[in-house]
């Protein structure tokens, strides 16, 4: 079990097996991981080299995704069980304060499901769930994306379809919210997936957070 830091140490969970942190604003160290992570799944053999070639730019190109879009850490899993490999990943973001979070967590959630109404137009209907974690509010929607083909050198090739499981949190006593955002190309496992993603959430805490005065509003004080 590793525990992992992410956002300056604003929240910490832990990651169960083996995960690669891809660092996301130093190029250099970022093309490092990645080149590590494609010797992890395919291995040094000269017979792989274009595997891993593609492995990387593939990589790059969702590295460079998550970084643009704002994401604080990106994580790829390589086991969980021994022997037993899954291609999955992890993007961390957190939010800008947002003025409309309170101290009362009924407000929060209904805030997180105006949020997630959302996406659901984009198709994130999949698997929803709510509940408290300690003093956070957390809310659970996924999708499933079917295979698609893209060009690739003038070679026509098919994609895998996706489960991407997306958990929205309210950061306690601050105005912002954290997304944690899984990713998978085995969809059939859903089952098993959901509960090891549903587990990682669980751990999910924030120490610089609960340390700090509460700067949210009551009710009744905006």
């Amino acid at each position: 079990m590793t525990t992992t830091h992410a956002g300056e140490d604003v929240l910490t969970f832990i990651l169960p097996g083996s995960w690669l942190r891809i660092p996301l604003a130093e190029p250099d160290a970022r093309k490092e991981a990645i080149s590590r992570a494609a010797l992890v799944a395919f291995g040094r053999s000269d017979e792989h080299a274009s595997l891993r070639q593609a492995f990387r730019q593939e990589l790059t190109r969702a590295a460079v995704a998550s970084a643009d879009a704002g994401a604080s850490g990106w994580y790829i899993a390589s086991q969980i069980i021994e022997g037993v490999p899954l291609p999955a990943t992890l993007t961390v973001t957190l939010s800008e304060p947002i003025i409309a979070l309170s101290r009362n967590n009924e407000r929060n959630l209904l805030l997180l499901q105006t949020t997630m109404s959302h996406f659901e137009k984009s198709g994130w209907v999949e698997d929803p769930w709510h509940d408290e974690i300690g003093s956070s509010v957390v809310a659970r929607r996924a999708k499933t994306t079917a295979p698609t083909s893209e060009v690739s050198d003038l070679t026509t090739l098919p994609t895998s379809p996706t489960y991407t499981v997306m958990y929205w949190l309210t950061v306690p006593h601050e105005s912002r919210i954290a997304t944690l955002a899984f990713g998978t190309t085995q969809p059939t496992l859903r089952s098993s997936l959901l509960e090891l993603f549903d587990a990682v959430v669980s751990s999910v805490r924030f120490p610089h957070s609960e340390t700090q005065p509460d700067t949210l509003p009551l009710d009744g004080e905006r």
